[in-house]
């Protein structure tokens, strides 16, 4: 196997999030070979298409792929083009099969903010509905996210689901806490704050103990709110501090609402990972693609709103939460591991 890695230079330093660097260690581990593509920051609009597709297509020639052997892709790619689906069939025409693990649906996840500007969803779109599409076996987040590309078109028996995203770490640096529950719990938050995405951060209701980790965040004057200041990924689950995490977003307390809050609807979001490699049972919105996986794994808490949150935490007794965090601790070495993806891959052979 064969995978795409872009790298921001020369000097091969990560082009990707905390999830597609993931990923890269995942395979690079199980033997594939990576093939480095630097991505392209001067050129613009057709230009940049062109010579993505044309840069991309070199650089696998160049690394010699021959017939029945595979090619792994994250998508979006950093190299973005409308012209990937030509050079994935042309790759198919020489007998070499193409897998796509899906991190993000832009035309989705973007909404409105998309729509209102001119030609940018129906370039989306296509980039993106095309090579799902012509690829042989696509990794998507989940069930719900499976039933949403059916409608759009793509294959039902081509799609694996990954269920979340693995969180690598060191297992030997982390140490749960057989930590009690205190009355006055603490709900971390980990993201990006910045009010046009997290506008719910801004309304958090009063009389529960929140803890902030991430950029962006636009201090206000609550006693019950607590900004911790902004970590690296690698470096979060060595300093959370709090007895359950939050996966939630869009502009209201009320629901998960905005396009940010409606994409939840299908994503797996990589906090929820976060999370549970740090042995902490999850709260979600109860209408969240990964609220199926919080409730068949016994990891966390679903509600309607966050105005629900102070009575229902009031009514979990400590049997309850000691079993979903031992369950979250069970589900951590997974995670770091990388047993998710390791699993899909075996699914696809």
């Amino acid at each position: 196997m064969y995978f795409i890695k872009e790298t921001l230079d020369a000097n091969g330093r990560d082009a990707g999030s905390k999830a597609v660097a993931d990923v890269n260690v995942i395979l690079e581990r199980n033997g594939a070979n990576s093939i480095n593509v630097i991505c392209e920051r001067t050129k613009h609009g057709l230009r940049l298409h062109i010579f993505n597709a044309m840069y991309i297509r070199q650089n696998i020639k160049e690394a010699g792929l021959q017939k029945k052997d595979t090619l792994f892709l994250q998508t979006p790619l950093r190299a973005h083009t409308v012209f990937l689906s030509c050079v994935i069939r042309k790759l198919q025409r020489d007998g070499i099969k193409v897998i796509l693990l899906v991190h993000d649906l832009n035309f989705i996840r973007s909404g409105n903010k998309v729509r209102s500007k001119r030609g940018w969803n129906k370039r989306i779109y296509i980039e993106e509905i095309s090579i799902l599409k012509c690829a042989d076996a696509v990794i998507v987040h989940n069930e719900q996210m499976k039933k949403l590309l059916f409608r759009y078109g793509i294959t039902e028996k081509k799609m694996i689901s990954l269920k979340i995203f693995d969180y690598l770490m060191d297992r030997k640096k982390i140490h749960f806490v057989d930590k009690k529950l205190d009355r006055e719990c603490r709900v971390v938050i980990a993201g990006n704050l910045i009010p046009e995405k997290s506008g719910y951060v801004y309304k958090l209701p009063q009389k529960v103990e929140f803890v902030l980790y991430g950029e962006n965040y636009v201090m206000q004057d609550k006693a019950n709110v607590h900004y911790m200041g902004s970590f690296l990924p690698e470096e979060l689950p060595f300093v959370v501090e709090g007895d359950f995490g939050l996966v939630w977003d869009g502009d209201s307390i009320d629901s998960c609402s905005g396009d940010y809050g409606e994409y939840l609807r299908y994503n797996s979001p990589h906090k929820t990972s976060l999370y549970l490699a740090c042995g902490l049972p999850v709260i979600t919105w109860r209408e969240a693609a990964i609220s199926d996986f919080i409730r068949q794994n016994n990891v966390g808490i679903l509600l309607e709103s966050l105005n629900e949150l102070q009575k229902v935490l009031q009514g979990i007794s400590m049997e309850s939460y000691m079993t979903m965090k031992r369950n979250a601790e069970k589900l951590a070495i997974t995670l770091m591991e990388g047993g998710f993806l390791e699993k899909a891959l075996r699914i696809i052979g």
